[in-house]
């Protein structure tokens, strides 16, 4: 029987970081080798048609972020593996806050025969791509001052083993550009010595003082990394939200996905001498994207491009568009729930200017009770094609995983494949006996002697948007009872305080849960701790693209930063929060059991919420949040950290004549709503409304769910 290595998303790792080295997986309370995940990774990919469709494979692979989460625009890929033709295998990961790429090489008996660590050579990370004889990687760098000389692009050579050959550059002038890489995720293909990087930025300002958002096309000679073009305005496309580019034969092609100029998801076709002249490049319409210009919210996303003998074909997940009334740069009006049918585009090649391509759906989910992930297109070089992606329940719940062959028109070939477990979707493709014991064979559940040395280690929570550094040695806490109170605690001089942004319960099982944590004006450090525990002091930092607020919302975005270093929440993955997603109970729960610092996963979740108090009996997981209930929640757990929330007689009837919208409400909900008043958790949704109705944002909850811890070390302190 095989055990599990794969810790769940939504508790805290600790990473060893030296490579090869083990790690703390949350969850199963067991360790396991990083090199050895990886490399189960690199296995799947390489042999993702392991037994059932032989033939060349792509040599190139991205890691696909299988989420229910639908982002309006792409972001820059962060783990990629590759095949070199001598059959080795290569695992890059991009470590965003760190500015580092990690890069493992595995060789013909799945052992690491290299591995190192690349420093970023400029603060923005592009792409990596895997030519036929060289690795490259694209970097970047804002110039919101319109420098003309400033490097803005900076396209790195090197050989297969790693080491640094040249590079090319691009400057602010050539691209007119002041943010590489801007709402988008840019990707390089390669056809001999010509190498093509297919991009998006932020450009110079224009006359109405707006910077507008375009795709941008870099050729380059690769024998002496000489720019050839650094900007195309044959194929532009704005604002451009995904960019792929493949070469048919000598062809270059580029699939942009555009909300805008043109609002649809549109292909270019350049021509082998498009690297010295370039001609007209003729376009289609691979999907025509109902809507106002420009709104951002588009409902679709794109998952790939493939070339088969006689089509183009792209991966596409797509909201049934009739149901939409409005779109706006941030919602879908009248769309009730994000759900995305999953769609391939098929392209005749000798497609006439302006051609529409048409569309084959191959699994329907709209109307269903599940959400499907955007899918991923990947070439079986034997003119048949993949399409891969994941189910959700409507609460978020990960599900099963599924394949679907498709042929060079975009017909399936039989049914779709369904995997319910990680481990069968692996063992379906590859062997696991065939790989190294430490892939699959976890050590013995002993947990490791992680002292001397512990400083500096990594923790990630979840996603790896969410990470930081532990500063210093454990630290006991004693409570004096098995019910919450606050202790203080004076850290070692090593320590320093002025990082610190939270103390975590180091378990048993190598699993972290932090915990309500003050760091006083004489030094000291208040922690909330239930019973005796053992403490790490963590720096924790956020590194979400997507929370921009504007200046009107920045304490909203303050908070959201504050709730990532409280190990409150996490990302949804490739940098991303989602501040704008549904909140349902469980999610609720978790946010705010972590505020308490009660240990909590996502599949026990509301039981755990029902064993503290938070929850009722009848409550259901997947069930969205209005502002009324989640202010119960926050009393009931405000009470179970040992916070007496009361209300004087009449007080809560004196407190919400302040809101119009509140006469519906019940005893419980007036009181409890009342109460967050008061202790200035909840701030109203207008000059006199509340909103209880209201079904609350991620955002939303990570900030109630900061105000409400500080306002339990507030009391608990003043005691």
């Amino acid at each position: 029987m095989k055990k599990r290595i794969l810790s769940a998303a939504l508790v805290l790792c600790l990473i060893i970081t030296s490579f090869g080295a083990a790690s703390l997986a949350a969850g199963a309370g067991n360790l396991s080798g990083n090199a050895g995940l990886r490399l189960q990774k690199a296995a799947f990919y390489d042999n993702h048609l392991h037994t059932d469709y032989p033939g060349p494979r792509d040599t190139n692979m991205e890691i696909h972020d299988y989420s229910s989460v639908f982002t309006r625009w792409a972001h820059p890929t962060t783990n990629y593996l590759a095949k070199y033709t001598d059959g080795r295998m290569v695992s890059v990961e991009v470590f965003v806050q760190k500015k580092t790429v990690t890069v493992e090489i595995f060789d013909h008996d799945g052992q690491v025969s290299f591995n190192g660590e690349i420093p970023f050579e400029l603060p923005l990370f592009g792409t990596f791509y895997s030519g036929e004889k060289y690795n490259y990687m694209a970097f970047g760098q804002e110039n919101e001052e319109e420098d003309d000389e400033k490097e803005v692009i900076r396209i790195v050579k090197y050989d297969k083993d790693f080491n640094r050959l040249e590079s090319a550059s691009v400057s602010g002038r050539e691209a007119y550009t002041t943010v590489p890489f801007f709402t988008g995720c840019p990707r390089i293909a390669e056809r001999g010595d010509t190498l093509i990087l297919h991009t998006s930025r932020r450009m110079y300002k224009a006359p109405d003082g707006f910077s507008p958002q375009y795709n941008l096309t870099i050729i380059a000679d690769t024998r002496e990394m000489t720019v050839l073009f650094s900007d195309v305005p044959q194929n532009r496309v704005s604002h451009s939200f995904n960019q792929y580019v493949v070469f048919d034969g000598a062809d270059p092609v580029y699939l942009d996905h555009g909300d805008a100029l043109p609002r649809s998801v549109i292909l270019h076709k350049g021509t082998d001498d498009s690297t010295v002249t370039w001609p007209k490049v003729p376009h289609a319409i691979m999907f025509d994207i109902p809507g106002e210009l420009g709104a951002n919210q588009t409902g679709v996303t794109v998952g790939g491009l493939a070339v088969s003998s006689e089509n183009y074909l792209t991966a596409i997940s797509t909201v049934d568009h009739s149901k939409v009334t409005e779109y706006t740069g941030y919602e879908m009006i009248g769309l009730e729930l994000d759900q995305r049918d999953i769609v391939i585009c098929v392209l005749p090649k000798n497609y006439s200017n302006g051609d529409v391509a048409s569309q084959i759906t191959i699994c329907k989910y709209v109307g269903t009770d599940t959400i499907a992930s955007t899918p991923q297109l990947i070439s079986n070089g034997d003119d048949t094609f993949t399409v891969m992606w994941r189910e959700f329940a409507l609460d978020h719940t990960a599900g099963a995983y599924f394949t679907l062959l498709i042929d060079g028109s975009g017909n399936p070939i039989g049914q779709r494949r369904k995997f319910d477990d990680i481990l069968d979707f692996y063992d379906e493709f590859f062997s696991l006996d065939a790989l190294p014991s430490d892939v699959h064979d976890l050590p013995p559940d002993e947990h490791p002697d992680l002292e001397p040395g512990l400083t500096d280690h990594e923790v990630y929570l979840g996603s790896r948007e969410v990470s930081g550094v532990i500063l210093g040695s454990r630290i006991a806490a004693d409570s004096g009872s098995a019910a919450p109170a606050l202790v203080s605690l004076k850290l070692d001089d090593s320590v320093d305080l002025g990082k610190l942004t939270t103390m975590a319960v180091m378990h048993d099982d190598g699993v972290l849960t932090a915990v309500p944590t003050r760091v006083c004006e004489d030094g000291s450090v208040l922690v909330l701790v239930r019973g005796s525990v053992m403490l790490l002091p963590l720096c924790i930092e956020a590194d979400f693209k997507d929370i921009d607020m504007g200046a009107e919302y920045a304490h909203v975005t303050d908070e959201i930063h504050r709730a990532a270093n409280l190990m409150i929440v996490e990302g949804r993955g490739n940098g991303i929060f989602d501040p704008s997603a549904p909140v349902t109970e469980r999610e609720a729960a978790i946010m705010l059991l972590r505020a308490v610092g009660v240990p909590v996963d996502w599949d026990s979740a509301m039981e755990i919420a029902r064993a503290h108090g938070l929850a009722g009996a009848d409550a259901a997981s997947g069930t969205p949040m209005p502002r009324a209930d989640t202010a119960v929640m926050i009393v009931n757990a405000l009470r179970d950290a040992g916070v007496k929330a009361q209300l004087e007689d009449g007080e809560a009837e004196e407190i919400l004549s302040a809101f119009s919208d509140v006469d519906d409400l019940d005893d419980i909900e007036r009181a409890s709503l009342a109460i967050c008043v008061k202790l200035g958790i909840f701030q109203g949704s207008g000059s006199d409304t509340m909103n209880p109705h209201g079904i609350l944002q991620r955002s939303q909850v990570a900030s109630l769910a900061v105000r409400m811890q500080d306002v339990i070390l507030d009391v608990l302190s003043n005691r």
